[in-house]
């Protein structure tokens, strides 16, 4: 039965249902929904109803089935069709979503929210030209959407037009302006813009709200670097670059903050973890969680900082323990499939591990989700299958660097430049001018003896980032000029002896 055809007495109930998901009582709205799917159990919306209050209380897996039971029931539902796509975009990547997505649009053309999705999706593809045509045709059809001068800010901001893109972040409301989104784009233009202490200010606050965000993590300290605040900088991330697997660029910045402080010492500990090759065997990721723990609470937070706390102690079996009775109490929760992996790996028992990862991936598929998989496929002897996730991340939206650069590691050990030097090309044009992504494809043409393409690479990353080792070591590698290939190697003796 379609959303149109619901009777009155559905439509109250699921209007009382959703205002009780709006409050936070799960169980007042799962009680409405239950008293409208015993009078119309084949309403397709009812049903994306009950897939949004599950996906919020944490039962995610069963999300997934009660948005597919809708489309059972009604394939063009738009409601449907866009929370595929955003369960789609979560687990798969943004091209999977944006399937679903294009799907709906092709039934419905002039739904907001679709539209919406639609647009922000094929901006973060850096497919912006094609986003602004949704774009605009929300601002026709729905002009007061908040989200419309955000995206808008997102693509003057890869567009260079930070001035614009700061205005249009303005014209946002109080709410809309506070969320995480808008503010890590804030940061981003104050960076571009030279303010960088404000930049570090907010995110420092942005930090508190997602700790275990990588990128606010990097962007903090880059911005405490730039703003002058080198102690923080090592006093905050210092042992986190000092751990196994972390990227160069946040053991650099530790570096220069010790040099700056007069420490040299310090700081060519730092070069020489930035420098040195990577051990690409993959193992578990350090857990992140604070000091002195009580051990008490129950909230996911407090339940995830216990069993990292455990994991980084060695207390296995605690940790797993604590997983499992998340697990039990959260059945189908994407982030207690994670956890309960992330004990299982740091027990050792990869095979369980990697069954258990995979029922979150179904759910929400991020880099260090990626990572712990592809290390627990590596542990065990299944490099193939370490090497197809980390490929399938990348193709599907994925562009960290630190996946790059693995995934280039595994292709190189096995000699396959052709498939690296084409991943390479698509993460470029998805992802600019990043000095290390383009320092590695000219690397691989250089070993497909396409020795002026390498050059070229070479050059891009080098003008990119000078100070970049990797760039100036191919660089180095290319370069026929006898002179400036004597200056680089002079340069890299000097990274490597400080």
């Amino acid at each position: 039965m379609s959303e149109r055809a619901q009777s009155p007495e559905v439509e109250r109930l699921r209007e009382t249902g959703r205002a009780w998901l709006s409050e936070g009582d799960f169980a007042a709205a799962a009680a409405r929904f239950d008293q409208a799917l015993a009078l119309e159990p084949e309403n397709a919306g009812l049903w994306v109803d009950i897939a949004r209050l599950r996906y919020r209380s944490g039962e995610q897996e069963q999300s997934i089935e009660a948005v597919e039971r809708a489309l059972d029931f009604a394939p063009d539902d738009a409601s449907a069709l866009l929370f595929r796509g955003q369960i789609a975009r979560d687990a798969e990547g943004l091209l999977a979503g944006l399937r679903w997505i294009e799907r709906g649009l092709r039934f419905h053309p002039d739904d907001p929210a679709l539209l919406h999705d639609h647009a922000a999706i094929l901006i973060d593809l850096d497919r912006a030209a094609e986003g602004l045509v949704s774009l605009r045709r929300l601002a026709e059809i729905a002009p007061d959407t908040p989200a419309l001068f955000y995206l808008q800010a997102v693509i003057a901001a890869r567009a260079g037009n930070f001035g614009l893109a700061r205005d249009l972040l303005r014209r946002l409301p109080p709410g809309a302006s506070d969320r995480p989104v808008a503010m890590l784009l804030g940061a981003v233009i104050s960076l571009e813009e030279g303010q960088h202490a404000s930049a570090a200010q907010t995110l420092e606050a942005l930090a508190l709200r997602q700790p275990d965000n990588a990128r606010v993590q990097r962007l903090l300290a880059r911005a405490l670097y730039l703003a002058g605040s080198h102690r923080q900088v090592i006093t905050r991330f210092g042992d986190l670059a000092a751990r196994e697997g972390q990227a160069p660029y946040l053991r650099e910045l530790v570096a220069m903050s010790h040099e700056a402080m007069g420490d040299r010492a310090a700081a060519s500990i730092y070069l020489d973890l930035a420098a040195s090759d990577r051990d690409w065997d993959l193992v578990a990721l350090e857990p992140a969680a604070p000091p002195n723990m009580d051990g008490g609470g129950s909230n996911i937070v407090t339940v995830r900082n216990r069993i990292r706390a455990s994991i980084g102690s060695g207390a296995t079996g605690a940790a797993t323990a604590t997983a499992r009775t998340l697990l039990d109490s959260r059945p189908g929760a994407g982030d207690a499939f994670s956890l309960f992996g992330d004990s299982m790996l740091a027990a050792g028992d990869a095979q369980a591990a990697l069954a258990v990862y995979s029922r979150a991936a179904r759910i929400r598929t991020n880099w260090p989700l990626a990572y712990r998989m592809a290390a627990a496929a590596d542990d065990l002897g299944d490099t193939q299958r370490a090497e197809e996730i980390i490929e399938a991340y990348l193709r599907n939206g994925g562009n960290e660097i630190e996946a790059i650069e693995l995934y280039g590691a595994m292709l190189a050990r096995r000699g396959a430049w052709s498939r690296m030097a084409q991943l390479l090309d698509t993460v470029i044009d998805r992802s600019g001018e990043n000095p290390q992504v383009l320092a590695l494809r000219s690397y691989a043409a250089f070993e497909l003896r396409q020795f002026e393409e390498a050059l070229g690479w070479a050059w891009r990353a080098y003008q990119a980032q000078p100070a970049s080792r990797p760039a100036i070591a191919v660089l180095a590698r290319s370069t026929q000029d006898a002179a400036l290939k004597a200056r680089l190697e002079e340069k890299l003796i000097a990274i490597d002896n400080r």
